[in-house]
């Protein structure tokens, strides 16, 4: 079997102990300094031997309530990707210590994750992917191999478990991954659907080479890009063109019927259309890499298409904008230049269509995935709408100073009025404050619950986020998933 846990040559950090860059070549393609500072912090602060990380932590480090396996896999790619870049960089002082904990972090993960884990989320195969990768930099080829399976063990699951075939009501079928809802219906989330595409494309490629994977490599693809075409025509609002949080196949106009949501079933969030920029952007990248090698050998290569997925992508990012959701600048033509410098921009976390209102607070995880998937788009599928984002959303994500300018500047010190912060919250207020309660009705409260942690999911996001930017640098690095 294909099995790319390690690279055939781990990269390894200069020897030298006493080197540390912010650039290499004059270039800083993915504010290295700033993966380093988070990174530490999450090392310090939250990581424990045989623990792994928590959910959440505060800034004194006190962990939050609960754990889950995600958080774990996340510390550990984040570790990846980081040690590929230091290699880069020629940077060696917090690459050692962090690959120090990385046959620790792949115990525990081996231990809580005994089974592959259920759900078609792609998001985990691709972090457990990247988590794999990470254990061969290392050498723990053992635990690297367990988890390279796990990884595959979800994948195969996607094509077996969860790929659904669905009577349309005109005539016909369709094919789309989700969970039967007893009712001869069928569950589904559109991005989490089009991230899972993109995983059994992936998977296709892995194993491109394997003598019995032809049949089953066919099989991947086919789901994948038939379970995109879905949701894509069924999963999205009509007015906006975003997709919903969750529906349920269905006859009714316009798409499907909507499931669960919060905080309602009709809210668009801007979360659920970065995993699916995201996922559009791997996507096609895939399907590229299958092209650029025969389609893999035996599959049908007429299905496959050079950029359909990089202009889906581009036109959900311009609803995006249309939607009201961002705050930063879109010019109007193509004519019109974004002010130098550019302005900081964000998106803002939910429109609610039922009554119209806005959730002003800005995600970390939803603006960081969306500036690494603007910038991944960008280099295949150059637009204006990727053009005007990155930069706006670089900003937003990694601007140090002043207070309150930015997701990394949240955190304040009360006496001297500077940012004091060392790792990433859930979200901020619209004006980079703390978060504020959101009611549907578009009341706003005081501050959220918390608002103040630090959080694991968001930190794995800004690392994943700024490691797509290698894309479109000379000669990229594969450190990105």
């Amino acid at each position: 079997m294909g099995d790319d846990a390690a690279p055939d040559s781990p990269l390894q950090p200069p020897q030298d102990s006493s080197m540390g860059a912010c650039s290499f070549d004059n270039m800083d393609p993915v504010d290295f300094c700033l993966q380093k500072t988070v990174l530490q912090n999450e090392f310090t602060d939250a990581y424990a031997q045989g623990k792994g990380v928590p959910p959440s932590w505060s800034a004194m480090g006190t962990p939050g309530s609960g754990h889950s396996w995600r958080d774990d896999v996340g510390f550990a790619a984040s570790i990846g990707a980081f040690h590929c870049a230091s290699s880069i960089y020629g940077d060696n002082t917090l690459a050692p210590k962090l690959d120090a904990i990385m046959p620790d972090l792949g115990s525990t993960i081996v231990q809580e994750l005994t089974a592959a884990p259920t759900g078609y989320d792609g998001e985990d195969y691709f972090r457990l992917r990247a988590a794999a990768t990470a254990l061969g930099y290392v050498n723990d080829t053992k635990d690297a191999a367990t988890v390279a399976q796990l990884a595959d063990a979800f994948a195969r699951n996607l094509q077996t478990t969860y790929a659904q075939t669905i009577t349309l009501p005109e005539s016909g079928t369709a094919t789309v991954l989700g969970a039967p809802d007893g009712m001869g219906n069928v569950v589904y989330a559109p991005a989490q659907v089009i991230m899972a595409a993109a995983a059994l494309v992936d998977m296709a490629n892995v194993h491109a080479s394997d003598p019995d994977a032809g049949a089953d490599a066919s099989a991947w693809v086919t789901t994948a890009l038939a379970a995109v075409d879905y949701v894509w025509a069924r999963g999205r609002d009509t007015t906006t063109g975003l997709f919903f949080q969750q529906l349920v196949t269905s006859s009714d106009a316009g798409h499907d019927a909507l499931g669960q949501g919060m905080p309602t079933p009709d809210a668009l969030l801007t979360d659920v259309q970065a995993e699916a920029v995201l996922g559009l952007a791997r996507l096609q990248d895939g399907v590229n890499a299958l092209l650029a090698s025969d389609a893999g050998g035996g599959i049908d290569g007429s299905i496959l298409t050079q950029s359909i997925y990089w202009n889906e992508a581009t036109t959900l990012m311009q609803s995006l904008g249309a939607a009201g959701l961002f705050d930063g600048t879109i010019p109007v033509g193509s004519e019109v230049a974004l002010p130098n410098p550019a302005p900081v921009g964000a998106f803002m976390e939910a429109l609610v269509p039922s009554t119209g209102a806005i959730d002003t607070n800005k995600t970390t995880i939803g603006n960081a995935w969306l500036l690494g998937a603007a910038y991944r788009v960008g280099v295949g599928f150059p637009s204006q709408i990727s053009d005007v984002l990155r930069p706006q959303l670089f900003l937003a994500v990694t601007q140090q100073s002043p207070a309150n300018s930015s997701l990394f500047t949240v955190v304040v010190d009360t006496q001297s009025g500077n940012p004091v912060q060392t790792d990433y919250v859930r979200a901020s207020s619209k004006s980079f404050h703390y978060a504020t309660a959101f009611s549907p009705d578009g009341g706003t409260g005081g501050q959220e619950p918390g608002a103040t942690s630090y959080r694991a999911d968001a930190v794995a996001a800004v690392i994943e986020g700024l490691t797509q930017l290698w894309r479109g640098t000379p000669n990229a690095p594969p450190c990105y998933p």
